[in-house]
């Protein structure tokens, strides 16, 4: 008898507070403080642990981590490597079902906005060039698709002289 009273009261319970769900709550913008570049770059310290934004230019994803960001933890089987400018901010995502798709979709060169904390790294690397703090990324939004090049055809230019031919000797 003791074990139904336990389940029934254990039941009750979830009825009356609802049963934890998976979702994630929705993304508010508003809460982020745009940042420039240039500030970012220069004093990081001055917004670790504070939500900030910046838009920038993506260059690609990275799955390996150098030495000094594994040792912090970072692995590959569960953390992206944004490379995006500044370069000298890393900006690393936790693999996500969303962090997936959008790290296949992007595009070299695409104007992005990134949203995020500010973290400092645990241990501090070797070097003192390296960075210190990294950004925890959070929500990622594309501005704009990466202007397409062209072929080198009609740029303008008037076309190349060819080479001579080579003497034989």
């Amino acid at each position: 008898m003791r074990g139904w009273t336990r389940f029934l009261l254990a039941f009750f319970c979830l009825v009356a507070w609802g049963v934890p769900s998976e979702a994630t709550p929705p993304f508010k913008a508003d809460q982020y403080k745009d940042v420039e570049l240039k500030v970012l770059r220069m004093q990081p310290e001055k917004f670790k642990n504070k939500k900030i934004c910046y838009e920038s230019r993506f260059k690609k994803v990275m799955t390996t981590f150098p030495t000094y960001a594994e040792r912090n933890g970072f692995k590959a089987g569960k953390y992206y490597w944004f490379v995006i400018a500044p370069l000298d901010l890393p900006v690393v995502a936790r693999k996500t079902d969303e962090m997936n798709a959008l790290a296949v979709a992007l595009e070299s060169g695409a104007s992005v906005k990134v949203y995020g904390k500010i973290r400092k790294f645990k241990l501090e690397p070797k070097a003192a060039m390296l960075p210190h703090y990294y950004l925890e990324l959070i929500h990622l939004e594309v501005l704009s698709e990466p202007e397409k090049k062209n072929s080198g055809l009609d740029t303008g230019r008037p076309p190349r002289r060819p080479l001579p031919p080579r003497r034989k000797r």
